[in-house]
Order: C-alpha cells, then structure tokens, then sequence
C-alpha cells in the first residue's frame, strides 16, 4: 500500500478477513464492496494465498468497476484454485488483460542487467538462495501458505528469476525436492531442490526458519538473497539482492567476474509502476506466471518431506 501512495491519492483498504485494527488516516476504510459506484484504477488482491481466486470472484459478482487488478504471489495453491480460475476467465472475457501477478523480479533492473553478461554456452551451475528466518514475523501475524507451505513464499519468485534467465521451466527435470521440516515445530521448514536442464545443474534453496541445511549438515539460517553462476566449476558471476550485508538498503550488489558494482534497484516500486504506466518487461506475461504456478504445485505434491530434530 505505501507503493500505492506515491502514485494515487485516495486508497481505500476493505479487509476480507477482519484482521485490520489500525487503518492509517491517510487511507479509506470502506465497511463493504457493494454498491461502489467508483471506478478504481487498481484493486490489489493481497490477501491469504488460498483465498485469491475467491476474493476475485466476490469482487467481479459485485461488478466492481476497474482497471487493472493485481494478484498476490501465488496466484493459486490448488488446482481447484485454477479450476475455478478458468471458470472465471470463460464468464468474464477480456479480465486476463487487466490481471497482474506481483512478481517483482520480472523488473529488477539489476537482474536485467546482470543477464546480459550471461553466456549460457558456458554455464554449467545455477544456484538461487532466498532464505530468511520468518517465524517472528508469523508470530507477529504474517501467514504462510497452508496449501503450498514453504513452496508458497519464495519458491515462486526463484522460479520467475529462472525464466527470466531463459531456463525453459517445462523442459527441465528434478533431480532432487526434499521438503525440511522441525519435527519439533512445524512452521520451521525449508526447501531445497535440484533441477537439470541440457548441461546445467540448477539448486534453488529457501529456508525460513531457524534453520539451514547444507549438503548432510543442518546449520543456523542466515539471511540470503542470492544467485550465482558458475561457468568451469567456478563462481564466475553473482547477483545479491536487498538487503546486501554493510550496504545500503534497496541496492543489488552485481559481480562480474572480478567487477563489483551495486545498483539501486526498489523492485516493489519498479514492478508497480512498469504496472500503472503499461511499461511491464516483455519477460513478465499472465502465461508465463501460470507455467510457474503450476511447477509450484507439481513440486509440492511431489515433494520428499524429510523431519529434522536436535
């Protein structure tokens, strides 16, 4: 919502799941979504992840006027989730073109420009982290995915950076899923997973508990936003997403080679402002965040779920 307020004066909240105490003054509490005889320009579905189709349902039975409407990540957690998706794309023609999904790393300028370095001729190892212990902040009331679980955070935003580094997602095949979880607590859980694709191995690794598994050892989790290519066995070339150690925030800390250079890269406000101004990277389609979708639900349903102690 504060991307919002840069852009748009008035912002009106209405809280599906009456969880909201505090509404900032400068925002509209509307107490329900009938009758709104308004044209909105953008309605920002940012709700619990098994309730996006539905809440897109409620607000389309309303006939809620608007332009563009943009969806949480991911956009569904089950095929009964898509299921009805379709149905609602078959009674509400043209609403494809007006649905984004918030996947912001379709417009990391840092990422844009650290791809055209790549020379994929050569690489033979990609590794994507995006780790971070999150279970102060599920204390403190952030959900997590009940369908996807840990699959549903961050695995969703290591996928699109794979796509968008050309990594043809229906062609690859998984070696490895393992799914961690503290026996002693469930929402203390990780993934860690292993693809093929031609001559690259692929490892995409996130972890949002206290916890990090590493090879056969289980080590304390810290935080880690991260890619690296490695071309002959070697790290060639890194890309360190916000918020990068000693740096200042908001900046993406680009390695080629043996050059270093950070870059201010707010995906957040870039994502939604490429939205507001139509300007969205070709990378980014409604087609492309569905294929990535749909890998997140195979990958979960096929997981290895592996219990850890101390």
């Amino acid at each position: 919502m504060k991307v919002l307020q840069k852009y748009y004066k008035n912002i009106f909240i209405f809280d599906f799941n009456k969880t909201i105490n505090d509404i900032p003054s400068n925002f509209i509490f509307l107490n329900s979504l009938d009758n709104l005889e308004m044209e909105f320009d953008i309605i920002d579905i940012s709700t619990p992840s098994t309730t996006h189709i539905i809440v897109l349902k409620s607000i389309l039975s309303k006939k809620i006027v608007f332009k563009k409407i943009i969806i949480e990540k991911p956009l569904f957690s089950s095929q009964d989730e898509y299921n009805l998706l379709l149905s609602i794309f078959d009674s509400y023609k043209g609403l494809k073109n007006k649905i984004y999904v918030n996947e912001q790393y379709y417009s990391s300028k840092a990422l844009e420009k650290f791809s055209r370095s790549l020379n994929f001729n050569t690489i033979n190892k990609i590794s994507i982290d995006m780790s971070k212990n999150r279970l102060l902040d599920q204390i403190n009331g952030r959900f997590i995915d009940s369908n996807l679980e840990a699959y549903g955070i961050e695995i969703p935003h290591i996928l699109a950076v794979l796509d968008y580094l050309k990594i043809n997602l229906d062609e690859i095949t998984i070696e490895e899923n393992n799914h961690y979880i503290d026996k002693n607590n469930y929402n203390n859980q990780g993934v860690s997973i292993h693809f093929k694709i031609n001559n690259i191995d692929i490892f995409i690794t996130s972890f949002l508990g206290d916890f990090y598994v590493k090879g056969h050892f289980k080590i304390p989790n810290n935080m880690n936003r991260s890619l690296c290519i490695n071309e002959d066995n070697s790290i060639n070339s890194s890309l360190k997403f916000d918020p990068v150690q000693n740096v200042e925030r908001l900046y993406t800390e680009i390695r080629i080679n043996d050059s270093i250079n950070y870059l201010f890269d707010n995906l957040l406000d870039n994502h939604y402002r490429n939205i507001i101004h139509d300007k969205l990277p070709n990378q980014y389609s409604l087609e492309k965040i569905l294929i990535i979708n749909h890998l997140l639900l195979y990958l979960y349903k096929n997981k290895n779920t592996i219990y850890l102690g101390d």
